[in-house]
Order: C-alpha cells, then sequence, then structure tokens
C-alpha cells in the first residue's frame, strides 16, 4: 500500500534517538541533579558542627545567621526548613516513572501508533487476520477496527479530544486512489478532494478543522488544504514555489497549520488573518432604527 505504509518503516530510525536519550538522562543525573543536591549537603555538615564542642569559625558564623539566644530546637527547625526549600527544586525535576503496555493488533502480526489525545485515545494502523492494513483507534484498552472507504486498507494519522479521527484510505482499489477520512461517532466519511484523485488527512484539532494534503485538478500537484465546515480550501498558494507538492500535518486550537514542502524541504507556519469586521446592512438598518425611535421618544417628551 504505497502511501498509507511509510510510517511503518520508519520504526527502526527511532532506536538510536532512544540510545541517546538514555544517555542524556546519565548525564543529566549528575549535571542537573547532583548540584541541586549539594546546598542540602552544606547544611547537614553545618549542623553536625553546630553538635559539636569545639565548633569552627563557619558553624560561629551559621550560628550567629540563626542567632545564638534562640534553644536548639528552634535552629535545629530552621536548618531542617532550609533543607526542605533546597529540596523543593530536585522534586520539581524529578523524571516520571513509566509503564509499558503492548496495544496488540487487530489480528495481525504488525501495528503503529501515530497519534494520541489527553484522553489516552490512541489513533494508528494494524494489519488484520486477512493481511491488509486498517486504521484503527484504541480506546479503554479496545483496539477497534475502523475499516476503509472503499478499497481494503486504510491508516489513522490523527485524533482529537472528542475522539474524531483523521487519515487516509484506499477509495478505488483498481486505480490505488488514496482518500482522506474523518472518523466520529462511528461512521467514517470521504472528505474528498482538490478536484484530483488522491488526498490524505493528517491531524484535527478540537474545533474539527483537518489539514493535510490533496491533488489539484489533473493530478498537477498536491497542496496543502484546510478542511472546516465542509469546506477543503486549498492553502499551497501560501508558500514558496507552489508548483511543488506540498502537506499541512499539524493543525493547533488557533486554527495555525503546520507545513512543509517537498523537495525544497521547507516547512512553514500558516496562520489565519482575521477578516475586517464589515456590518451587515440589515444590521446597520436595524441601529438607524432603534437610534431613530430613542431621539423621537426623547423629543416627544420635551414637547
Amino acid at each position: 500500500m504505497a502511501g498509507l505504509d511509510f510510517r511503518l518503516g520508519t520504526r527502526a530510525m527511532y532506536m538510536p534517538t532512544i540510545i541517546a536519550n538514555s544517555t542524556l538522562f546519565v548525564n543529566s543525573y549528575y549535571y542537573i541533579y547532583m548540584p541541586t543536591f549539594l546546598p542540602i549537603f552544606w547544611f547537614l555538615a553545618m549542623n553536625q558542627r553546630l553538635t559539636s564542642r569545639a565548633p569552627g569559625r563557619s558553624a560561629r558564623l551559621f550560628n550567629s545567621l540563626n542567632c545564638r539566644k534562640k534553644p536548639m530546637y528552634k535552629r535545629r527547625f530552621l536548618h531542617c526548613a532550609i533543607i526542605v526549600v533546597a529540596c523543593v527544586p530536585a522534586l520539581a525535576a524529578a523524571v516520571p516513572t513509566y509503564t509499558a503496555i503492548d496495544l496488540g493488533t487487530l489480528g495481525g502480526a504488525h501495528a503503529g501508533a501515530s497519534a494520541i489525545n489527553d484522553s489516552g485515545q490512541i489513533a494508528g494502523g494494524s494489519t488484520t487476520n486477512s493481511g491488509n492494513y486498517h486504521a484503527y483507534i484504541y480506546s479503554g484498552g479496545v483496539m477497534t477496527d475502523l475499516g476503509a472507504l472503499g478499497g481494503n486498507e486504510s491508516i489513522a494519522l490523527g485524533i482529537n479530544n472528542a475522539g474524531e479521527v483523521t487519515g487516509g484510505s484506499f477509495y478505488n482499489t483498481s486505480r490505488g486512489d488514496n482518500h482522506d477520512f474523518l472518523y466520529s461517532i462511528g461512521i467514517m466519511t470521504d472528505l474528498g478532494t482538490l478536484g484530483g484523485t488522491n488526498s490524505v488527512a493528517y491531524d484535527i484539532n478540537d474545533l474539527g478543522q483537518i489539514t493535510g494534503m490533496a491533488s489539484t485538478p489533473d493530478d498537477a500537484r498536491m497542496n496543502t488544504f484546510l478542511y472546516s465546515d465542509g469546506i477543503m480550501t486549498s492553502l499551497g498558494d501560501l508558500m514558496c514555489c507552489s508548483g511543488r507538492p506540498n502537506f499541512g500535518i499539524g493543525i493547533n486550537n488557533s486554527s495555525q497549520i503546520v507545513a512543509e514542502t517537498h523537495s525544497l524541504y521547507r516547512s512553514y507556519l500558516l496562520t489565519p488573518v482575521p477578516d475586517a469586521a464589515v456590518p451587515e446592512p440589515g444590521s446597520l438598518l436595524l441601529l438607524a432604527t432603534a437610534l431613530g425611535g430613542v431621539f423621537g421618544l426623547r423629543r416627544k417628551e420635551n414637547c
């Protein structure tokens, strides 16, 4: 399934990153966490010297800062409070502990995850018993097969906090066309294209806005699109060299889209420009009528 299984081939490239991150964690323990505990060791050492019969100059200085005339338990309380305060940065920077769960498959041997929302719902793709590759949503410990649009393969690439999933699916098996889809409330909907035969949706925000790439008429090129309120809009002309393929790979809740261009390997941030507020004629007429009524009443009162 050319064009849909590209994510499976990239799993191996993450291994060097995992090894590098492990090394970084070990190094960060000595260079970040150890300096945090140095003040604690220093205060403990000072406290030990305070309890000795012949305190040194450092202990006398430390005693002068905490007032010698205070009872011993008050000085000890102050020392403990300082130690607690010194521990706060270390606690804030603590590395969380993780557990690993195998999500399983749809009956086949392979599966890949693409996105996760704030509720822990996961979108991705997996091989089935028949050997096809299908989009899935993983929620509550259950992996659900989302099916396909008309062909026999699909993949999920994005999911929002409402559990809506986007991705791509074979639309015409005989020609190998791919179409983007929106899966919501148990229904997979074909979002169409920009006039060509292929499209794929990469991400969806909590407003239900979707971005991805779709082919233009005659399959001249693939353009970034925004799908909102049932309308697909091409955004490819906003970027440099619009004649080259480009695609939107992410969209946030402010409707900002991050996009890339093929061959030139350039990244773009697309930010919506708010339209100038132009009052509707009906609103102006209503306002004029209301103002006329107010002035008419005041004039009548003055008569």
